[in-house]
């Protein structure tokens, strides 16, 4: 999991670091030996655009399930404490109740105010904050959590490996007149802990914008096979249990083990999914958005696999 950019926010208003140069990726530049892959990552794909989720998508839901574990956990003891003492008020002996109860109070709100905080960071915003990338007016376009989008050029973004407390993850920084200062940031949806396999998701986007969707589509290893079944809908309660499994298809003996825990996380999953509004993008971008009447590059959900 890797909440940085949400929880905090991506620094703004500050200059490149040396290791973003260091690490910069350039459009124009085909990475060799690098076979592209599409991370589980595509809503949509066709000719003329690319759309994908958001980088805090694929584990959505476990901020609310913290967060609302706190809330119950404090708030039932909290309520426990208070049915069991209140009766004792004015009896003898019991002076210091009154004191007891207040400080008891004090501590716990903090704790409920924290809970509910987090859990607000996933519920009643959106369901997911799609990217659109834009073949043939070379356009990117950010869904952000406030509703509006963000639009750049794609050849005007500077694509860098950047590194959170563990994870490495592509980011695209939008910069000032000087060329130096960030004044936006966003990212793709894959991170990890290796750069190898984070370079496979950019030289999948890369070769999109670059060289088209021909490649890309097909039932080979790298290419896109399955969809996210969300345009226009929210997802159901099977897809998002099965996103938190995906996760773990590398170490069944760890997906045996937490089980019970992502199940659990799947139904939090899905309630704060329930709070949510669907992202609309508007009429702006959707206008530069024509799908060509039979476009033999376009997928979706329609054309996954019958068991996906």
């Amino acid at each position: 999991m890797d909440y940085y950019g949400q929880l905090p926010k991506y620094p703004i208003n500050r200059p490149l670091t040396e290791d973003e140069r260091a690490d910069q990726l350039k459009q124009k530049q085909k990475l060799k030996d690098v076979e592209p892959h599409y991370n589980l990552s595509v809503i949509r794909i066709n000719s003329t655009y690319l759309e994908i989720v958001d980088k805090f998508y694929v584990w959505k839901g476990m901020m609310f399930f913290i967060g609302m574990f706190f809330v119950i956990l404090v708030s039932g003891f909290y309520l426990i404490t208070i049915i069991d003492l209140i009766p004792k008020l004015g009896e003898s002996g019991q002076e210091d109740l009154p004191l007891v109860l207040a400080a008891m109070t004090v501590m716990c709100l903090p704790f409920i105010g924290v809970g509910i905080w987090l859990a607000l960071l996933e519920s009643f915003t959106y369901t997911h904050y799609p990217i659109i990338l834009n073949r043939k007016t070379r356009m990117v376009h950010v869904f952000q959590r406030n509703g509006s989008v963000l639009s750049v050029p794609w050849d005007d973004i500077f694509f860098a490996f950047n590194k959170s407390v563990h994870d490495w993850n592509i980011r695209g920084h939008v910069l000032g007149t000087d060329g130096v200062t960030v004044k936006e940031t966003f990212s793709f949806p894959m991170f990890g802990d290796r750069k190898d396999m984070i370079v496979r998701y950019w030289e999948f986007v890369r070769r999109y914008m670059e060289e088209g969707p021909a490649k890309l589509i097909g039932h080979d290893i790298g290419k896109v096979e399955t969809c996210h079944p969300i345009i226009g809908r929210r997802e159901s309660f099977k897809w998002g249990l099965l996103g938190f499994y995906a996760q773990f298809e590398s170490w069944p003996f760890w997906l045996l083990i937490l089980y019970p825990f992502l199940t659990l996380c799947g139904i939090f999953r899905y309630l704060a999914m329930l709070t949510c509004d669907k992202p609309e993008w508007p009429k702006r971008v959707l206008d530069t958005c024509i799908i060509e009447p039979g476009d033999p590059y376009e997928r979706d959900a329609r054309h996954n696999p019958p068991n996906a």
